[in-house]
């Protein structure tokens, strides 16, 4: 063997290793699930809401105060709205105890699009579902997404529950980070009404009553809240 032929064996041997480990053995599996909320320092988010992908993201985890709606569906997002979701879900259940909110569709894994929407792309997205109680204002759990009339009823007959839905919106736009809520124009109302009739501190309806909104295309959010973040 050649001066030259040692050398590059000597290369070889440097760079690919002698354990015979195979690219794939050292590849994280796409099940592996990350330790309870670990959030990372940052996640990046490409393009607009409706043309981008997420990097480095953080899977929302159930909990005592927050159920999935689709526990394998797009469940991952930036630290930021993660982080928002749980500290929400955790003060309406701290306050009424047994609440549990259901949070649908935030974006897959590495973001783009998914079944259904426009947005939810870059990790910025979060649907999430209304509280709801009976006739008899006894907390009342659902995994579907029921539409509310602007009575606050639902088809089924339970009601929109306008003091914990209140109390999660509170807590929503406590949170700087947020930029809008999709909502429909007769269900913000209702809440805005609830919140003044409460004394509810003015700058708080203020930022409650600029986040809130009906979309102007596409489905009203009569059975949803649709919560984006500005990072």
């Amino acid at each position: 063997m050649g001066l030259r032929s040692i050398i590059a064996a000597s290369c070889c041997a440097l760079v690919c290793g002698t354990t015979g480990a195979s690219p794939a053995a050292a590849r994280p599996s796409s099940e592996r699930i990350r330790p309870d909320l670990v959030i990372p320092r940052r996640a990046r988010s490409v393009g607009p809401a409706t043309d981008a992908g997420l990097f480095d993201g953080v899977e929302l985890r159930e909990r005592s105060s927050l159920r999935l709606r689709w526990p394998d569906g797009p469940r991952w997002a930036r630290p930021g709205l993660v982080s928002l979701l749980v500290r929400a879900a955790e003060r309406v259940q701290r306050l009424y105890p047994g609440s549990v909110l259901l949070v649908g569709d935030l974006s897959s894994r590495e973001g783009g699009s998914i079944p259904g929407h426009v947005s939810h792309r870059n990790g910025r997205d979060a649907d999430i579902a209304f509280y709801y109680s009976d006739s008899h204002g006894n907390k009342v759990a659902s995994d579907r997404l029921l539409p509310v009339r602007s009575s606050g009823t639902t088809p089924l007959g339970l009601r929109f529950d306008d003091e914990r839905n209140w109390t999660l919106v509170g807590a929503l736009v406590s949170d700087s980070n947020v930029q809008k809520i999709f909502v429909a124009a007769s269900l913000e109302r209702r809440l805005i009404d609830y919140a003044k009739r409460r004394g509810v501190a003015p700058a708080l309806i203020a930022r409650a009553d600029a986040a809130m909104r009906q979309p102007s295309h596409g489905r009203p959010h009569d059975d949803h809240f649709h919560v984006r973040v500005s990072e």
